[in-house]
């Protein structure tokens, strides 16, 4: 990686921090918009890995988005019950 593609990942990762934080300070549906925020995250890296790792080459990038979606939804449906469970005690 030379330098230039090391200056544009660091100003990608600090905008990508300044979004979220942005995000963060809505009062109405912040979660709906850090949601989408991580949706377009995933669909962008989805299409990154079809390109750089050989094992991922025979996929699609829109089935690398998919199951990188499904499974950032299962990991929120675990997170709000293990948080139900906890209100619950």
């Amino acid at each position: 990686m030379d330098i230039v593609q090391l200056i544009i990942l660091i100003i990608l990762a600090v905008g990508l921090v300044y979004y979220f934080l942005v995000a963060a300070s809505v009062k109405n549906s912040k979660s709906r918009i850090n949601d989408l925020l991580v949706v377009g995250l995933l669909i962008l890296v989805s299409a990154y890995l079809e390109r750089q790792l050989p094992i991922w080459s025979s996929v699609n990038s829109t089935q690398i988005a998919g199951f990188l979606i499904f499974a950032y939804a299962w990991i929120l449906v675990i997170i709000e019950k293990f948080r139900e469970g906890l209100k619950d005690e």
